[in-house]
Order: structure tokens, then sequence, then C-alpha cells
């Protein structure tokens, strides 16, 4: 079962969905939020994900981390 109730849509390449979630995982949890909750879909390549963060804050936050440590994603 999908969770339904996301506010970040993810996508990899395929077969990188558990490797994906938890990339996500550790990284909303860097960005402030501990309880963000990730899941793999039923379409191969994309996860959700809910977290507490303000979606358009945490994707400011994630490109963040992306320039200062690239190697991260």
């Amino acid at each position: 079962m999908v969770m339904e109730d996301f506010n970040l849509l993810i996508s990899t390449f395929r077969g990188n969905e558990n490797n994906a979630c938890s990339e996500i995982w550790f990284l909303l949890g860097e960005l402030g939020d501990r309880e963000a909750i990730v899941d793999r879909t039923e379409v191969s390549g994309l996860v959700v994900a809910k977290t507490n963060l303000d979606p358009f804050k945490a994707i400011e936050g994630l490109r963040g981390i992306l320039k200062e440590r690239p190697w991260e994603f």
C-alpha cells in the first residue's frame, strides 16, 4: 500500500528505491525532521515522503546540501 498523504515526490533510477528512501530520510533528518516517513511506490523509480517541514523549505535545504556536499546524493 502506498502512502497517500505525502508532500514530497522523489525520483531515482529503477532498482534504487531502497537506497533513495534511506538517503532522503537521512537528509530530511539533517534538515530537522527526525520523524519523516519515506516509502516506495508501486511505480519503479518513485519514492514518496511525508515531512513536517515546509516542502518548499525542505527542497531549498536539500539544494543547499547538494551544493555543499554533492557526494551525499
